[in-house]
């Protein structure tokens, strides 16, 4: 894998995470559970801020690869 390859699959983890964060919260909000519930969206909240401060440090030194999405250049262009 090269580096873009590892970077994408660190968003795409994250996006699993975030994911799974939201479902464990709509169960216990059908189970009335609401402190479950509402620690489910605390985390999720925590997971978002680390990926918005990793793409931020990511853009930083990889600006033209990396944004909300990685992209990739072929060999015809973009």
């Amino acid at each position: 894998m090269t580096e873009l390859d590892h970077i994408k699959a660190i968003q795409d983890g994250l996006g699993k995470i975030k994911r799974d964060l939201r479902a464990v919260q709509k169960i216990n909000v059908e189970n009335g559970r609401d402190r479950a519930a509402n620690a489910a969206m605390k985390v999720h909240g925590k997971v978002q801020v680390l990926h918005a401060e990793a793409m931020e440090e990511l853009y930083s030194n990889w600006p033209e690869q990396v944004s909300g999405e990685i992209s990739t250049r072929g060999g015809g262009g973009r």
